[in-house]
């Protein structure tokens, strides 16, 4: 069974519920990473911060974490919480030109999880890395 059937019979099995389900099979071993950043760049993605991850970026930025939340962060469309801002094409404001994050070593749960902990209807479409097996490579 390829990564691709797992994550569908995992999908489906979920439904709409797609946030972390340990139901779901873990796909550590069978995902490589292109560094594309295509998961960096979905448009209308979000990002939501917690308070914990504000000031842990603030800290690293050397900012305070009214700064930060004032210049890096919006409301949720949902307005539950805080969400990092998004360039006009969609894509994370922390993405650098060659696809690495520039928050790396404090970047969000959400960013530091995918796709090893959660992934959703549209994961596969996005990530190259995830339609890999490790019998393709």
């Amino acid at each position: 069974m390829t990564i691709i059937d797992k994550a569908a019979k995992a999908l489906k099995a979920a439904g709409d519920n797609c946030g972390r389900n340990s139901d779901r099979p873990r796909i550590h071993d069978e995902f490589r990473c292109r560094r594309c950043g295509a998961c960096c760049r979905i448009k209308d993605g979000i990002v939501r911060v917690s308070d914990t991850e504000i000031a842990r970026i603030a800290d690293f930025l050397g900012m305070t974490e009214a700064e930060f939340i004032d210049r890096e962060t919006e409301v949720a469309p949902d307005r539950h919480g805080l969400i990092l801002k998004s360039r006009p094409d969609g894509a994370c404001e922390w993405l650098s030109d060659d696809n690495l994050c520039r928050i790396n070593p404090v970047k969000p749960d959400k960013c530091r999880t995918f796709p090893l902990e959660w992934v959703n209807s549209d994961s596969f479409k996005v990530c190259p890395g995830l339609g890999q097996s490790t019998d393709s490579r």
